[in-house]
């Protein structure tokens, strides 16, 4: 996640507790990522709840 915050935007820094927010708990529950881990696309869909621009390959 930190290297979000090497982009270049005016956004607040992305830490581990905050990019979890209402929206990217609709993609996936933070517990369920510390406990399981995520798929690429559930991370692209945090991303993306986030109000970034990605495209999943």
């Amino acid at each position: 996640m930190f290297a979000v915050n090497s982009l270049p935007n005016s956004q607040p820094l992305v830490t581990q507790t905050s990019i979890f927010n209402n929206e990217t708990r609709k993609v996936i529950h933070p517990l369920k990522v510390t406990f399981g881990g995520m798929t690429l696309a559930q991370l692209n869909g945090i991303l993306q709840a986030n109000q970034l621009k990605t495209k999943l390959i």
